[in-house]
């Protein structure tokens, strides 16, 4: 196919697409190529940040649960003790749940009463909740990891 370009002085050559062949249509470009892939890429690294910050978390609840979970487990029966309810050592060692929360929802605090005194424990404060087993009557634990005391309640 011959070129149909011509010389101009500034310019040493212009040639028309059109009149070689080629055509400028949408959708033929290397530019809408590249959105999908640039989307994908996009995707592929959000999905690789969420999941990093997925297994940060559940590592570091782990971590926090196994650093003080023999000092909730003693904390769990000497309050279980004191309160004349059944405090056996499988009863808190083998738990049948085991959760990590931070801060206390049953208490009365809100976000905006910063100067509350309750406002730490409510929003800030990490707590370890022990379930004991079904056959314990529904009792569990909370342990208040920064204060070091334990509650145990009867559901």
């Amino acid at each position: 196919m011959a070129s149909h370009c011509f010389l101009s002085p500034t310019i040493s050559s212009v040639c028309s697409p059109m009149r070689d062949g080629l055509s400028l249509t949408p959708g033929l470009g290397s530019t809408n190529l590249m959105k999908p892939i640039v989307i994908f890429l996009a995707l592929l690294a959000s999905a690789k940040i969420g999941y990093q910050e997925y297994l940060f978390r559940t590592s570091t609840v782990d971590v926090i649960i196994n650093a003080y979970r023999t000092r909730a487990v003693t904390a769990c029966q000497r309050d279980a003790k004191m309160q004349r309810l059944p405090s056996s050592h499988n009863l808190w060692s083998q738990p049948q749940a085991l959760r990590l929360a931070i801060g206390k929802s049953n208490l009365d605090v809100y976000i905006w009463q910063i100067n509350s005194n309750l406002w730490n424990a409510r929003f800030r404060n990490p707590y370890i909740f022990i379930t004991a087993k079904p056959s314990a009557s529904n009792i569990f634990c909370e342990y208040d990891i920064v204060h070091g005391v334990a509650s145990v309640y009867r559901m």
